[in-house]
């Protein structure tokens, strides 16, 4: 995958400018010199000719263009739901649940990689009031190689850049595309790396920033809570380093059939506050026993509570912070891993030594050694 990416990423230029300065490292010198003399350019960008642009957003106040953001949660939450309304609304030009909607009627690139098209996804889309002829999805990325063969790649995270970037050219507005579930769009790396994580969404940062779309990636929270969005998201925490906006979907524990849609991480603009909403039955058969497709019922005003406090009340209530335990389980899942490894990756998610250990404990993880001189391994129990 890593070779995919970096071909497609040649369609991307990149203007540098002209070096300012020319630094010698000989042998001796500082950390990263190289053996014998290498000529290295700094190349710099003066501030002073930055031009300063004004962030433009889709949703006022909860999703930006030109950046990616996260809808997280729970399975049952709702996440599936909202999206259809939010395009339902950009593809009308409706208002927002909340405020005016200044985009007009725009299209949309809705790439929902599990559930059923016909079946879940457009009578989803249809009881939501979208303009399905403003709804598009990605078959396949047909590539035409210089002796004229076409092959057909799916959409996963080596062509999903090239993918929006070819959608842009054959629609008239391209304003949002969704991705549901980001687990299936990294599923041919390591969701639990950092680094596999950081390349995987490079792509899809830099063609939001030069399309002037959004970029709304469907996620899942892990079983557990953890103290801050980027914990409780499911796989590596830069997944929630990488994107501008996080927002988590909750029960609330007075109302069961209540679902609050809350500020996870806003690194953007001033906190707008948490929205209701309920799933309510539309006019849209679901099926031949005589159900009806879900829509989404907003309340009026906003919640005045974040992510973090409705995570830490459901951790009161389940007793204790599970995370630690359920990345653990996560990042062995049916491997063999080192202990040295684990350690490491979990100190990069911050899980202390102490943390660890009790996770280790709760999944009745016994070390082993391979050999006398070999180091110790983990793995989870079968039974």
């Amino acid at each position: 995958m890593r070779n995919l990416i970096s071909e497609l990423a040649k369609h991307t230029e990149i203007e540098r400018p002209e070096p300012e300065a020319v630094v010698t490292l000989p042998d001796g010198g500082h950390s990263g010199s190289m053996s014998g003399e290498r000529s290295c350019r700094a190349v710099l960008q003066r501030f002073a000719n930055v031009p300063a642009e004004l962030l433009r957003w889709l949703w006022p106040g909860r999703v930006p263009l030109g950046m990616l953001t996260v809808l997280s949660g729970n399975p049952g939450g709702g996440k599936t739901f909202v999206v259809a309304d939010l395009v339902a609304r950009i593809t009308t030009g409706r208002e927002f649940p909340d405020g005016p909607n200044g985009n007009g009627p725009c299209d949309v690139l809705f790439m929902n990689l599990e559930d059923h098209v016909r079946v879940t996804q457009k009578p989803r889309l249809v009881a939501a009031g979208a303009d399905v002829d403003r709804v598009v999805r990605v078959e396949c990325l047909e590539v035409t190689a210089p002796d004229g063969a076409v092959s057909n790649l799916s959409f996963h995270a080596g062509t999903a850049a090239e993918s929006i970037r070819s959608a842009a050219q054959q629609l008239e507005n391209l304003r949002l595309v969704v991705i549901d579930p980001l687990a299936a769009l990294l599923a041919q790396c390591r969701s639990n790396d950092a680094g596999d994580v950081r390349e995987a969404l490079a792509p899809l940062v830099a063609v939001a920033e030069e399309l002037g779309i959004a970029i709304v990636l469907v996620h899942h929270n892990r079983k557990g809570s953890g103290t801050h969005a980027s914990e409780r998201m499911s796989g590596s925490l830069q997944i929630g380093a990488t994107v501008r906006m996080v927002w988590e979907f909750f029960r609330d524990d007075d109302d069961d059939e209540r679902r609050l849609f809350l500020p996870g991480k806003n690194s953007n603009a001033r906190d707008c506050g948490g929205l209701a909403f309920r799933v309510v039955d539309s006019d849209v058969p679901l099926s031949d026993a005589g159900d009806f497709v879900g829509r989404v019922e907003w309340e009026s005003g906003t919640v005045a509570m974040s992510a973090d406090e409705a995570a830490d009340r459901q951790r009161d209530a389940e007793g204790g912070d599970s995370f630690p335990v359920e990345w653990l389980r996560d990042f062995i899942g049916t491997a063999t891993v080192a202990a040295t490894e684990a350690r490491a990756e979990a100190r990069k998610q911050g899980i202390s030594e102490k943390q660890l250990r009790n996770a280790r404990k709760a999944l009745k993880i016994k070390p082993e050694k391979s050999s006398f001189a070999g180091g110790w391994s983990w793995s989870l129990p079968t039974d």
